[in-house]
């Protein structure tokens, strides 16, 4: 008897130290392309409809995660299409600190570094997503890329948003935060749509959940890591 009691208190002691989160579980649609696409973004397409990706949150912490298999990143085609999909961020809501976690077969480190919040502007037009009153809010990034030969071209990214004030939760992936409510729908004209199919309350997760592994170490030149990530992506497309 001693013995049952002393493993059901185990078990409850393990349980209370878990965390209770809301899971959003994202599709991603790629955008109709008016010209002829590549061979590798037809591949791209092909593994995007297969992939999907999950947002978890409570009042403290935000996890978006990108579910790719990472083993298979080594595959340029599967690595460019996990890049539409977002790298895997960690939120700390309390302290506006973002843990970014790269794409990568061998992952080594993460980036820290604080929470970068856009203004959206918002709109009173409205659409029901999951059961959920959701508004319609638009944000456009303007930002440049090197070209190999040292020149810079001005990239403007247009995004259209529908989030629900209903779940007052301000981020979401790739630094696409700053709204009052939960992202149901993102949609980029050009590039495609992440569009949640589920939502759950209450989903028990590890405490260590919102943590970053002990094993990856702290790196803080971020900036020069995009730039060199972006001509790797040129060189091969």
């Amino acid at each position: 008897m001693k013995k049952i009691v002393f493993t059901f208190l185990i078990s409850l002691q393990a349980f209370a130290q878990n965390l209770d989160v809301t899971q959003v579980k994202y599709k991603f649609i790629p955008a109709t392309q008016d010209v002829p696409l590549t061979k590798s973004q037809e591949r791209c397409n092909e593994i995007l409809k297969k992939e999907y990706t999950l947002f978890s949150f409570n009042k403290q912490k935000a996890k978006y995660e990108n579910l790719g298999d990472i083993r298979l990143f080594d595959d340029i085609d599967y690595l460019l299409a996990q890049i539409y999909l977002g790298q895997t961020l960690i939120f700390d809501l309390e302290n506006n600190n973002t843990y970014l976690f790269p794409l990568t077969s061998n992952p080594e480190f993460y980036f820290k570094f604080k929470t970068k919040i856009h203004n959206w502007v918002l709109t009173n037009e409205s659409k029901i997503i999951n059961g959920i009153t959701c508004y319609k809010a638009t944000l456009r990034i303007v930002t440049f890329n090197t070209n190999r030969d040292g020149s810079k071209k001005e990239l403007i990214f247009d995004y259209d948003a529908w989030y629900a004030p209903s779940i007052p939760i301000n981020v979401f992936f790739n630094e696409i935060n700053g709204l009052p409510g939960l992202i149901l729908e993102l949609v980029s004209k050009n590039v495609g749509s992440l569009v949640a199919e589920s939502i759950k309350h209450g989903v028990s997760v590890n405490k260590d959940y919102f943590t970053p592994n002990n094993n990856l170490y702290e790196r803080t030149d971020y900036e020069e890591y995009i730039s060199n990530s972006i001509k790797l992506i040129n060189s091969v497309k």
